[in-house]
């Protein structure tokens, strides 16, 4: 299977870097195993992937972070993988103006802002933990993701039990209205993850992860 290492700076966090983007800890496409490897199962421009991330010593960098792929978008999910890890941000030039975000600063000088590229799979969770809790939002995402999801390519379901990767667009318009009011949220909050997947690709995105910091 293809792989890429990536030599991450120090300080670095990798479970803390990631743990954003996983919707509670029975999210289907991403979880974290107790030896600290990581699994995600997205849908990339080429196509589904299963992306193992690995994080281990190495002799000349020091430590080396290793992703592992299988699946047609495995070839992309590897291009992006520093970017995955926070290689762009840059957290030397956050300038804190709140004494609270500025002790967080310190005290998490491991964390790197993470960029997946793949907009749709960070916006349906996002809108469902916006408008209804937490818990509810994690359940929503894991039934929509159980009704409507595909299996992944790879070992992923062999290793971390019953996976599901993220829909096609088709199988996300079908989550809109009725569909995805059986996962949780009444029709009118089920309403715009399903009027906004068609346009997912063209969603613009911030142009340095940075950006995001500047709103602290």
């Amino acid at each position: 299977m293809p792989s890429r290492t990536w030599a991450p700076p120090a300080p670095y966090d990798l479970a803390r870097t990631l743990r954003v983007l996983r919707r509670g800890r029975g999210d289907p496409v991403c979880r974290q195993e107790p030896d600290g490897t990581w699994w995600r199962c997205s849908r990339t421009p080429d196509g589904p992937v299963t992306l193992r991330i690995s994080d281990g010593p190495d002799a000349v960098a020091g430590r080396l972070i290793t992703g592992t792929a299988w699946g047609p978008g495995g070839h992309w999910a590897l291009e992006q993988l520093p970017a995955l890890l926070g290689a762009d941000d840059e957290p030397d030039a956050f300038r804190p103006r709140h004494r609270v975000v500025a002790a967080a600063h310190r005290k998490h000088g491991g964390l790197r802002l993470a960029r997946t590229g793949l907009v749709m799979e960070s916006f349906v969770p996002s809108v469902l933990e916006q408008q209804i809790t937490t818990g509810s939002a994690h359940y929503a995402w894991r039934r929509l993701l159980n009704l409507y999801g595909e299996r992944p390519p790879g070992p992923a379901r062999r290793e971390c039990g019953s996976r599901r990767r993220w829909p096609p667009g088709g199988g996300c318009r079908a989550g809109s209205g009725t569909g995805l009011e059986s996962t949780g949220p009444e029709r009118p909050r089920s309403c715009a993850p399903g009027r906004l997947a068609p346009c997912g690709p063209a969603f613009p995105l911030m142009d340095e992860p940075s950006d995001y910091r500047s709103v602290a």
